[in-house]
């Protein structure tokens, strides 16, 4: 599509703001560019990017939409709105992207390449899923560990670490480090603390140290997901999206991964501790109901009290009156026995000495 003129320019305005840090200043041209030609995707386009990079999730979606309202043509764009519905966590819309754009893309032998797809499955867990992409993914790009990690998760979390270790991708050779020693651990040979002790080997730059780190980090944090230790597996992850950006896209998504899984394994941790809290519920609610019954018992006991005692109030004189008259019966009827009077001894009877 032709851009206009003026469109041009406020984009090319926006660029260079972008280019000396001003952000606010670049979406403020890259606003202007849209509202200059309203019916056309670049603009909406270009600020999603930004919108997006600047982590305004909502608006970058916004914008992506519209870009693809006025461009269908161009399924990129939904790849576009599918990486952001990702990283704000809304996996089930990323999915609902990432499938429609396998079916929209032009060039359907791109379909294998998904890889983002996959770790969204995988992160939902969508297993089966997950572990199906991850071996057609394995058929056009092998060689690579991070694939194979993927698909070791998927299968153990769906089948058991065993049946994962027996189905592992074959892996001839990863150059990154410590992505071989990643793949040993994935085999049940290596343990964590090694990988993490290569990835800190030899005489590596600050930032090559950084990047192994990250792998590491990363995916120790699947592995110990894979066992059924998300607690660990937390840590490990919060460690891996931790610092700054890397300034390299796939690097940098990959931090995103690993903090929206880390997001995802945390949120499925307040559930189960909310349907715990659910059972205790359920358990003070029925003493509560045992507490209400005795209070009802209660109640009816003295209210019964109160309907009887008027009856048992005349009952009382009648009593008193019976009680009197067998009193007076015993006092008449009764004989008085005389005193008896010591018996005196004069000296000289019977027992003197």
């Amino acid at each position: 599509m032709v851009v206009s003129a003026e469109q041009e320019e406020f984009l090319k305005r926006a660029q260079d703001a972008l280019m000396q840090g001003d952000k606010d200043e670049a979406l403020k041209f890259a606003t202007r560019a849209v509202m200059s030609d309203q019916t056309n995707f670049v603009g909406y386009k270009f600020r999603g990017e930004l919108n997006a990079h600047m982590r305004k999730f909502d608006a970058a979606v916004l914008d992506f939409t519209m870009a693809y309202q006025y461009a269908p043509q161009r399924p990129e764009l939904l790849r576009l709105r599918a990486r952001t519905h990702f990283k704000a966590g809304r996996l089930d819309d990323a999915i609902a992207d990432w499938e429609l754009f396998t079916k929209r893309q032009p060039d359907i032998s791109q379909d294998p390449y998904l890889f983002t797809l996959g770790i969204a499955y995988a992160i939902a867990g969508r297993d089966e899923d997950a572990r199906k992409r991850f071996e057609w993914y394995d058929v056009v790009q092998s060689n690579d560990v991070e694939a194979a990690a993927w698909h070791y998760l998927a299968v153990a979390r769906h089948s058991g670490e065993a049946s994962a270790q027996d189905r592992l991708l074959e892996i001839k050779e990863d150059k990154r480090i410590p992505m071989m020693q990643v793949y040993e651990m994935l085999k049940g040979t290596l343990s964590p603390g090694r990988v993490l002790a290569a990835a800190r080997s030899g005489e590596p730059s600050p930032r090559e140290l950084l990047r192994s780190m990250f792998y590491a980090n990363l995916y120790i944090g699947l592995y110990f997901e894979a066992s059924g230790q998300s607690n660990l597996a937390q840590i490990y992850l919060r460690r891996a999206s931790a610092g700054e950006a890397f300034g390299d896209f796939t690097l940098d998504y990959m931090r995103e991964v690993a903090r929206v899984f880390a997001d995802e394994l945390g949120k499925r941790e307040v559930v189960e501790m909310a349907s715990e809290l659910a059972a205790t519920s359920e358990q003070q609610a029925m003493l509560l109901g045992q507490r209400r019954s005795i209070a009802v018992g209660i109640g009816l006991f003295i209210w019964l009290g109160i309907r009887l005692y008027p009856r048992l109030q005349q009952l009382k004189p009648r009593r008193q009156v019976r009680e009197r008259t067998e009193d007076l019966i015993a006092e008449e009827t009764s004989i008085e026995e005389p005193e008896s009077k010591p018996e005196l001894v004069v000296a000289g009877e019977e027992g003197s000495t």
